[in-house]
């Protein structure tokens, strides 16, 4: 059973000292409060977390509390710590799903991105054969052999200079095609 509280003397010490009206209001029925959460939850630690966020909300919304209002500031507190409570148990079962369905999930997420990728890549390759004779060689090296500035230089026999020149050129263009196609 819920303590009365005078609810026009509350309101009155809510806005003039809100920090003392949340103790009083903590002290008078965190007790109750914490009964009902914990019929609803069941489990000890989220009710008293419940009944913290539900007083943490009678601090935030201080000034609108502090007005007249023909309800009872108890039944507005109650009917917090319930909805919190519904909406934890929502939380709880949407979790239960997700981890029921993880797996298949996680699998049907990989087998797209290996499309979309292979995808991209195939359009990627298919525009760098457009570009200069230079740029698509040494994307080419950098891309599928992983070869570095040296190695490539070696291999076209041209300064690491010109490699970076051609790169920086190349990606500029890639970017520019990625921008243009929504690739981004």
């Amino acid at each position: 059973m819920m303590t009365r509280i005078d609810d026009n003397r509350f309101r009155r010490l809510l806005l003039s000292y809100p920090a003392g009206a949340v103790r009083v209001l903590s002290d008078v029925c965190y007790r109750d409060l914490y009964n009902t959460a914990i019929r609803k939850v069941r489990d000890h630690e989220i009710a008293r977390d419940i009944v913290q966020e539900t007083l943490l909300l009678v601090w935030k919304n201080r000034k609108e509390l502090s007005q007249d209002h023909p309800k009872p500031i108890l039944c507005y507190l109650t009917r917090v710590v319930c909805n919190k409570a519904i909406t934890w148990h929502n939380k709880q079962k949407r979790m239960q799903r997700l981890d029921e369905l993880e797996p298949s999930l996680q699998l049907s997420f990989e087998m797209e991105t290996n499309i979309l990728r292979s995808d991209f890549f195939q359009q990627l390759r298919d525009v760098i054969q457009t570009f200069p004779n230079r740029e698509r060689e040494c994307l080419t090296l950098k891309m599928e052999h992983q070869m570095t500035l040296r190695e490539m230089a070696f291999v076209l026999k041209v300064s690491e200079k010109a490699i970076e020149r051609s790169l920086t050129n190349g990606f500029k263009r890639i970017r520019a095609w990625a921008v243009v196609h929504g690739k981004t």
